[in-house]
This record gives structure tokens, sequence and C-alpha cells, in this order.
């Protein structure tokens, strides 16, 4: 871990705010101010103040504006920060808009309002102050951190690069930081820093089938909207479901197609959409699952990827499911 030079003087907000935690939190809570210049440039020491917060045995930076800041160049800076010192940075200040709260728990950044509030995602808390007890974390995975999952499970490594996540799934450096701290607090990863720099991040997961077993449970559902169409299906659509099965194992394939599209991707296609009791007359109608994440970027010749099809499939009984099991069985991490 990076050694800081500390400062033991503590003002009297912070004073505060250690009596917040430890009376809401731990006993033991600790903030010590820091000093940061040797490691941050001049620039980003002038946008914060930093802080040392040891919070249930770990450690935190907690970054407390001098200027006005949109939640997006917080974002950016601390992905900066949090990439050269390797901890995790808690915004601190003294308060916030309803419309700024809403924004940084859309975003998972971290924050403590001083004595009144915080929201810390990677210890799965938010307690206002004069509350009893903390929310319980979330259930569900968001849907980056979905895709992030299944890009880590099909992963030939144990260990993976968070830039080859980036540039695998087309997403931004934030929104794959995001979802990796969301993994980090469901516990299916951990991260570290390495390279010739020590500033690549690395993400490990845990042993595959533990890391399926685990985070399938986490996965919430795939599909936002299931929709009925006639004519040619456009070429950018993936099969799934029962039609993806079929291509795999030696299960007919369903008298009309199932395919499934990013959610986002809904007006980026001409579709004829019909009635489902029209879908069921057509011969020529075909479904399609529109997901909460992008398939196409874990797609196997035009098909969805094996945990897609199976959160796509739309019917089970015992013949799909003795095949289903049967070729899932190639995967070394598929519990059934």
């Amino acid at each position: 871990m990076v050694e800081y030079k500390k400062s033991y003087i503590i003002s009297g907000a912070a004073m505060i705010t250690q009596k917040f935690l430890e009376d809401n939190i731990d006993a033991h809570a600790k903030i010590e101010s820091l000093s940061m210049k040797k490691l941050l440039s001049p620039a980003m020491n002038s946008r914060y103040g930093f802080w040392q917060l040891n919070l249930l045995d770990k450690t935190y930076l907690l970054a407390s504006p001098s200027n006005q800041y949109t939640i997006k160049s917080l974002a950016r800076d601390f992905e900066e920060i949090e990439l050269k010192t390797s901890q995790q940075v808690i915004l601190y200040t003294d308060t916030l808009s309803p419309y700024s709260k809403r924004r940084l728990i859309a975003e998972r950044i971290p924050f403590l309002l001083f004595d009144k509030q915080f929201f810390l995602p990677m210890l799965a808390l938010n307690i206002r102050a004069g509350s009893e007890a903390a929310l319980t974390q979330r259930d569900i995975l968001t849907p980056a951190a979905q895709v992030v999952f299944l890009c880590l499970l099909y992963a030939e490594a144990q260990t993976t690069a968070q830039q080859e996540l980036q540039e695998r799934l087309g997403l931004s450096a934030i929104s794959i930081s995001r979802a990796v701290k969301e993994l980090q607090t469901f516990g299916l990863v951990s991260v570290h820093t390495g390279g010739k720099t020590n500033r690549k991040r690395e993400i490990s997961v845990l042993e595959q089938m533990e890391f399926y077993r685990r985070g399938i449970k986490y996965f919430g559902r795939a599909v936002k909207q299931t929709i009925y169409c006639e004519g040619e299906p456009d070429k950018n659509l993936l099969l799934s479901g029962l039609s993806a099965l079929s291509r795999r194992t030696m299960i007919n394939p369903p008298k009309q197609e199932y395919y499934a599209l990013y959610s986002r991707a809904r007006n980026s296609i001409n579709l004829s959409q019909i009635s489902k009791a029209e879908y069921l007359d057509y011969q020529d109608a075909f479904c399609i699952d529109l997901l909460s994440y992008d398939p196409a970027h874990l797609a196997l010749d035009g098909m969805v990827d094996p945990v897609t099809m199976i959160l796509t499939l739309h019917e089970r009984d015992e013949r799909i499911d003795a095949e289903l099991n049967n070729y899932m069985k190639g995967f070394a991490w598929y519990t059934d």
C-alpha cells in the first residue's frame, strides 16, 4: 500500500465526522489529514483537500472539493486518484443537493456528508444520522456489472486487466471501474495494481465454479422486455433462448425463432412489430428479447453467449433441461 506523509492534526469538521462514524458504524473509526503533493499533480491538489479514513480495518481516501464540480468531472478525477494511489476515494463534503445525491448513488460514487449521511456501496452502507440500521446491499447486479461478470466468467485466465475489459466491452473506464467495484461489493473479485509502472489495474476472480455459483445468484433478470415482429430478421439480431440451444445441441428448433438485442439498440434497426396474438398466428414472425446489457460483445457464431442463452429460455421441460445440462457440462464452471 502507498505510504503517505500524515498530519495528526484533525480539524473540527473531521472530529465531528469521526464521532459520527464511531456512533454509526465503527467505534474505532479514525480520520487523519494527508499531504498528497508527492503523489498527485498540483492541479489535483488544488481541486481537493485529502484525508485518510480508517474504517472497519480498511483504509480509504476522503477527497473534499475546493471548488465547484460536476459529477462527470468528479468521477474522472476519482478514477485518476484511485489509479495512482490504489485506494478507494470517497467524496467528503458538507452538503449535497437531492439531485446530486441521486446522481452519485446512480454512478455508485461513495460520499460522506460530515455528520449527516454517507453512501458507501463498497461496504453496502447507506445511513442517515439518527437511523438505527443500515440498508442491505442491492441484491442484483447493474447492467454494466452483468456484462463485466460474463466477460470475466468466459476469460481463460483468472486475472484480467481492466483495460482489456474496457476494450472488449466498449465501455468507458469509469463504467468499468464502477462495475468492478460492484463485483467487489459482492465478494466476487479482488483488484490489485501491477505492470512496469505499478498502475495497471488487474481483476482477479474467485475459483471459476464458485465465481459462477455465487455471481449468478446476484445476476438478476437479463430480459427487460419481449417484443414480437414479422418479416425478415435484421442481420444484427443474435439467436437466443431455444433457437440458440437448438444450434448447439440435437434438440429441435422452435417453430418461430428467438432473438436477443440490447434494449438501447432498439431504435437502430427497422422492426415491424406485431402483437403477441398475431405472433402466434403468423408464419414469418419472430420474438426478440430486449436485454439490459449488450450481448453483441460476447456473441458466438451469431448466437448469444451460453449464460444469456439460459436466461432467455422462454420454456423449460425435461427434454430441454437434459439437452441444456449436457451442453453446459462442457464448461468447467457450470453448476445447474
